[in-house]
């Protein structure tokens, strides 16, 4: 009696041992060798390959293509009832009841177990166990509680051992060896990277750059060790798509769980090798744009966004992809333009293939502030069209600035026409008094990725002459001019009230006057050589126009009618006139009447001065 209450009491000090001993963590030896327990060594092994089954004798055995497996903790069940009571209720001969008892063990409550220690770098892991329970022989469901990383979790399988264990010659074996094996899978994780281009075709994407987080830890991916042990983004390791877009990790020894793909760097080139970095870049806002799961069994699904944006989740292979913003486009009816003149401005966009990615979206006119806009902001709304055809369900919000408006989107009403273009109208007029010198206007898609821009550029002209004498160059005032175009239309100026102005006299370029064609050489503007026989015209599109003359200066021919193209005014082109001349009276008398005159003169002159003198005729 004394006997088995000490049998007892050493059972439970083995197993409070092996519990403290799994908690530490440190001892390799669970319990010490007592009568009534049998040590147990755990031979932790892992194979590329799984073997084929063999069966363990308890002596120390070796197996071709494995190595030691460290790191896995295996937990002893006391599976003694489920078996005895099942072998006992099973017929036939011993071999079919010991099958019934293990397989009713295998089922056992894995509930009180007692903990190895992990297995140490040589795979090994020792602990003792009582040799009876319950008054029979004890026998044992073990279980790996804790598998390494890289193991096929599947393929771990529980073993029933039942004690006590003797050699051949009859000896109590000290240690049993055991040889539970594991398949260890070496992991690669990858996807492929691709952009799409602003007319929607696909292209793979080199040199993006990704960072590779284990989720349950917490960490990061380290290249130098094949490890995650980095614990801050910026130190950890960038894995870069290579020339056919492909990102990839190969060689990893993983635990089950999730394993995210961050994209950190957009600026990337496609694989025809045409740099983006200085021309355009590829944008993302999934992120990660690929999660990986990594199963029991060591294989692979992912979750991605396909190219429409949808949540993929599938086995094989992952893709991911990045977008460029498109750039809106201004475009106008006339760039060469009167002053005053109205002109149409059409802006075109093509509505993002990932418009569902975007937060912020806006187009901004902003215009020089030599244009007055003309179109009120209902017509301008009113003009807008999806695909060519009014939407409906499409309502931008319009403001207003200094030369400046904007339509501001929702994008969650662009989702449905994603791949489409988007069109609006607004006229705008050319200030009178305009200088030659460029007009810009500019819209901006404003967005949460990269803002793009276009500029349509219009422009007035003009011309200045100066009116000189053929041949002394003297500069001659009060020509007068008129100007007709190519339609035969002669030019009018008009002031700010639209009234005409008959005339104008010398160089006002800088004139505040719109422009307006007319039908009659009357109703046209008169334009008059100034002190200096400087004058011009401005105002007017660079064509070609015909200068004529209306009026000569005194004494002076009416020149020929004179084609020119305008320009930016600072080039002055002469305009010729050349003197009448003067001319002999025919007829009459005709120079008898002068030359008797002279005659008369000279003779009176001639007695004159005798006299004076004292002479006297003889």
């Amino acid at each position: 009696m004394k006997k088995s209450k000490l049998i007892r009491l050493i059972t439970l000090a083995v197993m409070l041992i092996s519990s403290l001993t799994a908690l530490l963590g440190g001892a390799r030896v669970l319990a010490v060798d007592t009568a009534n327990t049998q040590n147990i060594r755990i031979h932790k092994l892992q194979f590329e390959t799984m073997p084929g089954n063999t069966q363990n004798t308890g002596a120390e055995m070796t197996w071709t293509g494995s190595k030691p497996l460290a790191g896995a903790v295996f937990t002893a069940y006391d599976a003694t009832t489920d078996y005895w009571t099942a072998y006992d209720a099973a017929p036939g001969n011993t071999e079919a009841k010991k099958a019934a008892g293990i397989a009713a063990a295998k089922l056992a409550s894995q509930t009180n177990g007692i903990a190895f220690p992990a297995t140490g770098s040589d795979g090994i892991a020792n602990g003792a166990l009582p040799m009876t329970s319950g008054g029979r022989k004890a026998v044992y469901l073990f279980v790996e509680t804790t598998s390494p990383a890289g193991v096929n979790q599947e393929k771990s399988v529980p073993f029933v051992l039942g004690l006590p264990i003797y050699d051949e010659g009859g000896n109590l074996r000290n240690p049993v060896h055991v040889y539970p094996k594991n398949e260890v899978k070496e992991v690669s994780l990858g996807f492929t990277k691709y952009g799409i281009e602003v007319d929607g075709t696909k292209a793979t994407l080199a040199k993006a750059q990704f960072i590779l987080k284990d989720v349950a830890s917490g960490l990061y991916y380290n290249s130098s060790n094949n490890k995650f042990d980095i614990t801050d983004v910026a130190s950890a390791s960038k894995i870069e798509s290579n020339d056919n877009g492909i990102v990839s990790v190969s060689g990893l020894i993983l635990n089950p769980g999730k394993y995210e793909f961050y994209e950190v760097d957009s600026t990337v080139s496609t694989s025809q090798g045409q740099s983006t970095a200085n021309n355009e870049i590829f944008h993302y806002k999934n992120n990660p744009v690929v999660t990986a799961t990594v199963a029991t069994n060591m294989e692979v699904t992912y979750d991605y966004y396909n190219r429409q944006l949808v949540k993929q989740t599938g086995a094989g292979s992952a893709e991911a992809y990045n977008y460029k913003v498109p750039v809106p486009k201004k475009e106008a009816d006339d760039t060469d333009v009167d002053a005053g003149q109205i002109v149409k401005f059409t802006i075109t966009q093509k509505i993002p293939d990932d418009v569902a990615q975007y937060t912020e979206y806006k187009l901004v006119d902003n215009y020089d502030a030599r244009l007055r806009l003309v179109s009120t902001d209902a017509q301008i709304l009113s003009s807008l069209k999806i695909g060519g055809a009014t939407a409906t369900d499409v309502i931008p919000t319009y403001s207003a600035g200094a030369n400046q408006f904007t339509l501001t989107f929702t994008p969650s009403q662009l989702a449905k026409y994603a791949g489409e273009t988007m069109t609006f109208e607004v006229e705008m007029t050319v200030t009178p008094g305009t200088d030659l010198t460029t007009i810009e206007n500019k819209i901006t898609f404003d967005n949460n990725f990269y803002d793009k821009h276009d500029t349509e550029k219009i422009k007035t002209f003009g011309k200045r002459f100066v009116k000189e004498d053929a041949n002394t160059k003297e500069k001659l005032a009060g020509a007068e001019f008129k100007i007709t175009n190519g339609s035969g239309k002669y030019l009018q100026y008009q002031d700010a009230s639209n009234n005409p102005i008959a005339t104008v006299t010398g160089d006002k370029m800088d004139s505040a006057v719109a422009v307006k064609w007319v039908d009659s050489k009357e109703e046209g503007t008169t334009l008059v050589s100034g002190t200096d026989g400087k004058f011009s015209v401005f105002g007017i599109a660079s064509r070609s126009y015909t200068l004529i003359e209306t009026k000569a200066p005194d004494g002076y021919v009416t020149m020929p009618d004179l084609t020119f193209v305008a320009d930016d005014g600072t080039q002055t082109l002469p305009v010729i006139n050349k003197s009448k001349g003067i001319l002999p009276s025919t007829g009459g008398m005709g120079i008898i009447g002068l030359v008797l005159l002279g005659v008369i003169t000279i003779t009176g002159a001639a007695i004159y001065f005798k006299k004076r003198a004292g002479y006297t005729e003889v």
